[in-house]
């Protein structure tokens, strides 16, 4: 029990690490809009620090000219009427800490939470006209390989785990083998 644990335990640090290592921009929203998880490739992508982030009113970091647009896209959002995967695409610009414009493509879904639903997003900084497809096969290329390498990592750990298990149990045999020696001998020498 305490090996699952600390493999538990292992395995949900290296998803944070993967979360913020990801090459991706990755937010979630509240109901009213504000920032509750951002990686650190969103936080340096505005060139801030993450806890200045959290808890800020996402329309905070939009561009003037792109807030009707960002309402309509957090509308469209809100209005699944189920929590489907597909997810709502937008092209908005942020605002950064040295006030800068960077354009974003953002990719949303609804995701069922306690109390209720939080807005999950995927930002893509787009750099070039057309680059945003290019960049984000890119980046899906990135996060297989790490889920892949992650899958095989634990693939790894569980068979460790169970190479573990058969030498403890051909142990425990043996020792119960010895045992029942002793009091073999012990029985004869009477």
């Amino acid at each position: 029990m305490r090996q699952t644990l600390h493999l538990s335990s292992g395995l949900r640090q290296r998803f944070e690490q993967l979360y913020d290592a990801s090459p991706i921009s990755l937010l979630s929203l509240d109901a009213d809009d504000h920032i509750t998880e951002a990686n650190l490739t969103f936080a340096q992508l505005l060139d801030t620090q993450r806890p200045a982030l959290i808890g800020l009113h996402l329309g905070t970091l939009i561009a003037a000219e792109d807030h009707a647009t960002f309402i309509q896209h957090l509308t469209r959002v809100r209005e699944q009427a189920s929590y489907s995967p597909t997810s709502e695409r937008c092209t908005l610009h942020l605002i950064n800490a040295n006030a800068e414009k960077i354009k974003m493509r953002f990719e949303s879904t609804l995701a069922p939470a306690a109390g209720s639903p939080v807005i999950r997003i995927n930002a893509y900084h787009v750099t070039h006209e057309g680059d945003e497809s290019v960049q984000r096969h890119t980046d899906l290329a990135f996060i297989n390989r790490q889920l892949q390498k992650e899958i095989s990592e634990r693939e790894l750990a569980e068979e460790k785990m169970r190479q573990h298990q058969d030498e403890l149990a051909h142990v425990a045999r043996l020792n119960t083998v010895g045992e029942m020696t002793s009091g073999l001998a012990h029985e004869i020498n009477q």
